[in-house]
């Protein structure tokens, strides 16, 4: 009996709390932005070119820290 009560106890659980994530995301849609973001992307240089490019911006624009 206590196995029966724990297991209706979990299944009760998980089903309320995916439905609540179902209204949560269904209450959010409107909310999103319709905005196609145009990426830039590099074609013309090698992986190595690309990780030291990628390293440099990471390490001269971080965006932890505020320029005072």
């Amino acid at each position: 009996m206590k196995n029966l009560k724990d297991a209706l106890f979990y299944i009760l659980t998980i089903g309320i709390f995916a439905c609540l994530m179902y209204f949560i995301v269904k209450k959010g849609e409107p909310l999103e932005i319709n905005k196609v973001i145009k990426t830039e992307q590099i074609v013309d240089s090698n992986s190595w070119t690309q990780i030291k490019d990628t390293m440099h911006h990471n390490v001269t624009h971080p965006l932890a820290f505020s320029k005072k």
